[in-house]
């Protein structure tokens, strides 16, 4: 098993635990942590599957919205 991939099994534990239980404020806090949970964190996939279960989204336009708006967020001109 590469090192990688390691990461990716230790972090999906905490996410699936910690992370659906934490506002969006810790979550950046927790990007700070080091450079993997910062990688990890900075996924758009974390953020939809994060923003699904925090905000209960269910209607694909509204989770498309919030995309568009994430990704203007993380890639400021």
């Amino acid at each position: 098993m590469s090192e990688e991939s390691a990461m990716s099994l230790r972090f999906d534990v905490p996410y699936k635990i910690i992370f659906n239980w934490l506002q969006t404020r810790d979550v950046l806090r927790c990007m700070q942590v080091c450079k993997s949970w910062k990688a990890q964190l900075s996924d758009l996939h974390f953020w939809k599957e994060f923003i699904k279960e925090s905000f209960d989204l269910t209607v694909e336009s509204d989770i498309e919205k919030l995309e568009g708006s994430l990704y203007k967020w993380s890639h400021p001109d």
